[in-house]
């Protein structure tokens, strides 16, 4: 503790003696060569770091969204595509060899038919490019729905519009597998790589 003090007051007496001849502004120069500049200097790096952190941050965040929302897109036009795949192979079993009941109907047929409808209606936010195809297929289920209905009970019944039903649902499948726009989602994380290395 005595010897800090005595650092202290040799310190102390060795700034006076450097001061004491000088004029005032040399004394305020002095200071903020020794004090001023330095406090500045920490400053503008702590500023100039945060702000880098910052920007490396929001290329993070926004390359994590870009990421979930991509993932989320494929994930409901595959869930869209094997929701249809389903509907349409069940439709077209039962549209050859109806239900024998009301009871298999609804199981075998609308629950399908129903899991077809409430896919596409919780992925209609990434199926609007393609609601044409979509909505073709939709009212080729529904026609089909309705004759397999029409024919539960009665075997050797046949589907007359199959030809057309088959071309809707190519038709929305091509469009569902041509959606996914892997080149330029990966054009889009690169960018973000670059302005992360930058």
């Amino acid at each position: 503790m005595i010897a800090r003090a005595a650092v202290l007051n040799i310190l102390a007496f060795s700034l006076y003696d450097r001061v004491r001849d000088l004029e005032w502004w040399e004394v305020a120069l002095e200071f903020l060569q020794t004090a001023v500049l330095p406090i500045a200097i920490a400053l503008a790096t702590v500023w100039l770091v945060h702000r880098y952190e910052t920007k490396k941050l929001r290329i993070e965040q926004d390359e994590n969204t870009i990421r979930q929302l991509f993932d989320r897109y494929v994930d409901a036009l595959v869930e869209t595509y094997e929701a249809m795949s389903e509907c349409y192979d069940t439709l077209n079993r039962f549209a050859n060899s109806p239900p024998k009941s009301a009871d298999d109907f609804r199981k075998e047929v609308w629950s399908v038919r129903e899991k077809w409808d409430m896919t596409e209606r919780k992925n209609a936010l990434w199926l609007t490019k393609i609601n044409n195809e979509i909505s073709a297929v939709r009212g080729e289920f529904k026609l089909v729905t309705g004759a397999v209905f029409d024919a539960v009970g009665k075997p050797g019944t046949s589907f007359n519009r199959w030809k057309e039903s088959s071309e809707a649902y190519s038709s929305a499948a091509k469009a569902l597998r041509g959606l996914i726009p892997i080149s330029s989602l990966e054009e889009r994380l690169g960018k973000l790589e670059d302005k992360r290395a930058s």
